[in-house]
């Protein structure tokens, strides 16, 4: 304190001096003040000292104008504003101008700063605000000080440069406010360079500026100055949108443009004026299929953005833009995962509020939660927080339709333009032992939901549950870690097979998409089998066995692409026709409404799309009543079904066995061959839960002969009636990957309850059948203790030894 009252001494005596002895002072004593004044304000240490220095040259301009202005030249300020060793008070240059010009009032004089301005600002503003808001005091006084032409220009280049080189303010109300201030003597600076060209240069100059600005957002090392705000909002609403044409035309930095454009909304105040330039690059980019930089965009900012809707101040201008990002990325939870730790937040703000943008925005924050949490339920308590804040929000129910139609759909967008990318499918080298995939069952492993926004290190990708759809996305992870498969349905022509080809694009999406995980919504949409009732759980292999029935039979039968019908589908009831052959929907649950527990060791659809529609219907008169027969067989005594269409799930998955009965009373023998692409595994008639069993030890089980008796007694035609038998089954041709699925699901027709059997199995990496080595790729297990709840997911190996549970 005691220093600041000394300096306060100082500055008073030094003025009483000066009054006093300038009018009796010589021209060169005169001189010698001026310069000594002209030092303290270019060179002084204390604000103190500048303060003195200018209180001097205002003096001796009152008392002594004459002998001044004959001393003071322009060579003086020449050297101020291109002297290479810098000034301590750099910001004083430009009103040194201004005090001269004020003396001068010569129009040559303004015209010789004009040559020099550009320099001084390019050389000394480095993030000191004070010398850009004096310079731009200095253009708007005396406008002929404004280069002309091309320097004009780079005039407004470096401007925009400077600005974005500026500290950016604290989140401090004070340093904000200063930085809102001493821009609006810039934003008058810029609007008189720009209205002082001539009118046919205006846009032309305007479109450069943007240029420059667009230039700095996308090449900065440091995120640039929110103040470049301002000189957006300068900007007429009728030239945004050729603007934003102009920087779409670049195809650079796209991103990082529209990303530092949402940053601006919530961190610069005027956010309204800003909304316009979001919403028309947002437009641009849709037009021009840049989903991914939307997506980007939108994961990487709705978070603030919908934070921000807290403030009143900000909510007018970003709720529109967080609606869009919101309504836009609605066929995946991953946005709205991104705020929903927020919404309670959120909508206890707004209802204190009670204003009318709080209660438009709560109407589209209670819209939405409803909306995305009946299309992506969890099984998880991750929605109890969003369900308890909106019990206060009863004024807003019903809710109001989220997001029509015809709000585009980002998501879909970005699949669609990934599919258009070439894809280079791995070649697979042969091995020394064939594969198999398992679909078994856990209640001991638990997978923790993990959200990501980057692709896994692994290079593996998720599919999202579209709403109890994990035992479809378990079913296609395993189909996708099939490696040869894989490669055979992205170089396959699948224009004609609609199954085929949406499956061709979920590969190609899985393979090429930077993305943590993406959403088969169009597969769902064309693959749910009939009954499958949208949002119910079902069984994952009953859907696998769907699936490559449905994409075999349209292999074989090809359809027009103009003729293209969905297959299945939500709310289908019946199967559609369009498929060609005799499509049958099994279960894989056991019925146990008899007294002979095990059904059936295996079942395969393949052999029943060989089959009329009455084969089918006679199929269980047709040789044996046996539940136990194994594979059945549709040809009759003796026979050999017909060799299946070489589709590429045949080639896959496809296998044939040969299964014989031998009457025991006759010794008359049936013999005829099936063709099979799984393997049913059932466990022994009387087994405990708490018996284990080796996933080998079922396999074998499944290959034993076994005895036809009492109520299972075979139908033999030699003989006439029932009769004791022997079936038995052999291996003719091993399929190149062999899927067996354990019957864990069980159904009493009686008792109309359904159960799951909780048989401890080992399933070990390498297993036999009938000598043919399988290694264990793939794993589709069902985690949970009863039928109708639980949750699908596949452990599945790469090509290495790495393994992965998805």
């Amino acid at each position: 304190m005691s220093c600041k009252i000394g300096d306060k001494r100082k500055e008073m005596l030094i003025k009483e001096t000066i009054s006093k002895v300038t009018d009796i002072m010589s021209e060169d004593e005169c001189f010698q003040i001026l310069k000594l004044g002209l030092s303290w304000v270019v060179d002084g240490d204390r604000p103190m000292v500048v303060t003195v220095g200018w209180s001097i040259m205002d003096h001796l301009k009152q008392v002594q104008r004459n002998v001044v202005k004959d001393l003071m030249n322009f060579e003086t300020l020449e050297e101020l504003l291109t002297v290479k060793t810098p000034f301590k008070n750099k910001a004083e240059v430009p009103s040194l101008i201004i005090w001269y010009l004020s003396l001068i009032s010569c129009t040559d004089e303004e015209e010789r700063v004009s040559w020099y301005i550009t320099d001084y600002l390019r050389d000394n503003v480095n993030g000191n605000m004070a010398v850009l808001v004096n310079t731009s005091k200095l253009v708007c006084q005396h406008s002929r000080c404004i280069p002309k032409g091309p320097g004009r220009i780079r005039f407004c280049e470096v401007v925009i440069v400077n600005i974005a080189g500026l500290p950016m303010p604290k989140a401090q109300h004070a340093q904000i406010g200063q930085l809102i201030n001493q821009m609006k003597d810039v934003e008058k600076m810029l609007t008189k360079v720009w209205n002082e060209e001539p009118k046919k240069s205006t846009e032309d100059l305007l479109f450069k500026c943007l240029a420059v600005l667009h230039s700095v957002l996308i090449n900065s090392a440091k995120e640039p100055c929110s103040a470049l705000a301002a000189i957006l909002q300068l900007i007429d609403s009728s030239l945004i949108t050729k603007a934003v044409q102009a920087i779409l035309r670049t195809k650079q930095g796209l991103a990082r443009t529209l990303r530092t454009l949402c940053d601006w909304l919530i961190c610069w105040p005027g956010a309204g004026r800003l909304n316009p330039w979001v919403n028309a690059m947002m437009d641009g980019l849709e037009a021009e299929r840049q989903y991914a930089v939307l997506m980007e965009v939108t994961l990487a900012t709705v978070d603030r953005l919908f934070q921000a809707l807290q403030l009143p101040v900000l909510r007018p201008g970003i709720m529109q833009i967080v609606w869009r990002m919101l309504a836009s990325s609605r066929h995946t939870p991953q946005v709205f995962l991104k705020v929903m730790n927020k919404i309670p937040k959120v909508i206890a703000q707004l209802l204190i509020d009670k204003s009318k943008s709080s209660n438009e925005c709560l109407q589209m924050v209670v819209s939405m939660c409803f909306a995305m949490m009946n299309a992506y339920p969890r099984d998880d308590n991750i929605y109890d927080p969003v369900v308890q804040a909106l019990k206060d929000c009863t004024a807003f129910l019903p809710p109001s339709y989220f997001a029509d139609e015809n709000v585009p759909n980002w998501c879909e967008g970005l699949e669609q333009e990934l599919l258009g990318t070439q894809y280079r499918s791995t070649s697979i080298g042969s091995t020394t032992s064939k594969e198999f995939i398992s679909s078994y069952s856990s209640n001991e492993l638990d997978v923790e939901y993990i959200e990501n926004q980057e692709r896994s290190s692994t290079n593996r990708v998720g599919l999202n549950n579209l709403g109890n759809t994990c035992y479809m996305n378990s079913v296609l992870q395993a189909l996708y870690m099939t490696q040869r498969f894989c490669a055979a349905v992205l170089e396959s022509d699948a224009q004609s097979h609609p199954l085929l080809g949406e499956l061709q694009s979920l590969f190609a999406l899985l393979l090429l998409t930077r993305r943590c995980s993406i959403s088969p919504i169009n597969f769902l949409a064309i693959v749910r089998p009939p009954n499958f009732e949208p949002g119910h759980q079902q069984d994952s292999s009953e859907f696998l066995t769907y699936l490559l029935d449905v994409i075999h039979e349209q292999e074989k039968c090809p359809t027009a692409p103009a003729d293209t019908r969905t297959v299945g589908g939500a709310g289908d009831d019946k199967m559609e026709t369009e498929v060609c052959g005799a499509m049958t929907r099994w279960t894989t649950e056991e019925d146990l409404s008899n007294q002979n527990i095990l059904q059936r060791k295996a079942r395969s659809l393949a052999d029943f799309t060989q089959a009329s529609g009455e084969e089918v219907k006679n199929l269980n008169s047709s040789h044996s009543n046996s539940t136990d027969s194994g594979i059945q067989s549709v040809c009759g005594e003796e026979s050999t079904s017909p060799v299946p269409y070489e589709s590429l799930v045949q080639q896959a998955f496809g296998g044939q066995l040969l299964t014989s009965f031998k009457c025991l009373q006759c010794e008359a023998e049936s013999v005829h061959t099936d063709h099979f692409r799984d393997i049913q595994l059932a466990f022994p008639p009387g087994s405990s839960p708490q018996q284990e069993f080796h996933i080998q030890e079922l396999l074998d089980y499944f290959l034993s002969p076994e005895h036809l008796s009492g109520e299972n007694q075979y139908r033999c035609d030699s003989c006439g009636g029932l009769r004791d038998a022997q079936r038995s089954i052999r291996i003719l041709q091993f399929p190149s990957h062999l899927v067996l699925t354990l019957k864990r699901f069980q159904y009493n027709s009686k008792t109309r309850r359904r159960a799951k059997l909780l048989h401890t199995v080992e399933c070990s990496e390498n297993i036999e059948l009938q000598q043919q080595p399988y290694r264990l790729y793939a794993a589709i297990v069902h985690s949970g203790a009863s039928v109708n709840t639980g949750h699908y997911y596949t452990i599945a190996r790469d090509q290495g030894t790495l393994w992965h549970i998805f």
